[in-house]
């Protein structure tokens, strides 16, 4: 007769499994930061400025878009 392997309690997974995941997604949007930033840092001071700038409008936009979605 096999013995069957324990299983974690419920409060320890309610409490484990959200912070694994919390902390893989974390990990995993540093290093888009860190590709992105050195994507960025490769290019000449003159691209640089326009990338920073393109994104930033991008990013304005799409918050206008979203508050005048909700208003």
């Amino acid at each position: 007769m096999q013995k069957k392997p324990k299983n974690a309690p419920w409060p320890a997974l309610m409490i484990l499994l959200p912070y694994v995941l919390i902390r893989t997604a974390m990990d995993l949007v540093m290093w888009l930061i860190d590709v992105i930033c050195d994507g960025i840092q490769a290019l000449g001071p003159r691209f640089q400025g326009f990338v920073t700038g393109m994104a930033a409008t991008l990013a304005g936009l799409i918050i206008l878009a979203g508050m005048a979605a909700y208003c």
